[in-house]
């Protein structure tokens, strides 16, 4: 593996984890880990990884927490009782 090659590696392996771990914005993780602009390591995130930083996060981040159409959709896929359901069922 080349010096080059390593190094991006590095950078990819930080800036994945404070994709998946922090609210920071692209450009912010991107300086934070040595990139020297957000569109720059968006373009090499996306050339290793075949994904956008973006498209990473949402992929890996759980929904926010007690969003109540989140949780209702939820229960509904995972065929849980929800209250006031139209066939009066309650399933």
């Amino acid at each position: 593996m080349t010096p080059h090659r390593y190094l991006n590696e590095r950078r990819l392996h930080q800036a994945r984890h404070l994709l998946t771990t922090t609210d920071l914005s692209v450009t912010a993780i991107g300086l934070a880990c040595g990139y020297g602009s957000g569109q720059h390591c968006a373009r090499v995130f996306r050339q290793l990884t075949g994904t956008t930083p973006r498209e990473h996060r949402r992929a890996t981040s759980p929904p926010p927490a007690g969003d109540p159409a989140q949780d209702q959709a939820a229960e509904s896929r995972n065929g849980k009782w929800r209250a006031g359901s139209k066939t009066g069922t309650g399933w």
